[in-house]
């Protein structure tokens, strides 16, 4: 099953845990771009669902971290050890995220690579 280990955290968590250090945290913003450069949390990695990128996420033509690296507008060190929050325009429930959307396979792919993470809610 997909998301085993994906939780939910709340916005007033994810505060907390900013405010705790911003090394240890990886916000991931899984809107398009578009929404991404209207707004967005500071210093979260926009990795936008198209068709082309969630194809290679699932045939492995591409790494998660290489991805995120890439995507990043300033160099990020990935150990795996940081806290992972994903956020996308409005899903609400890691659950009810049909296994062949882009933030299922994404979500899939990061808990392969660290051992934290969560869905904004």
């Amino acid at each position: 099953m997909a998301n085993e280990k994906a939780r939910m955290v709340t916005a007033e968590k994810l505060v907390g845990l900013l405010e705790n250090g911003m090394e240890r945290v990886l916000v991931i913003d899984s809107r398009s771009f578009v929404e991404y450069n209207a707004a967005h949390i500071l210093d979260a990695v926009n990795i936008n669902c198209s068709k082309l990128m969630k194809r290679r996420l699932q045939q492995d033509k591409v790494q998660i971290i290489e991805l995120i690296q890439h995507s990043a507008k300033q160099k990020i060190t990935l150990d795996g050890g940081q806290e992972v929050v994903v956020y996308d325009q409005c899903t609400q429930d890691v659950n009810a995220i049909s296994s062949d959307c882009f933030l299922s396979v994404l979500l899939s792919k990061l808990e392969k690579s660290f051992n934290t993470v969560s869905l904004l809610i």
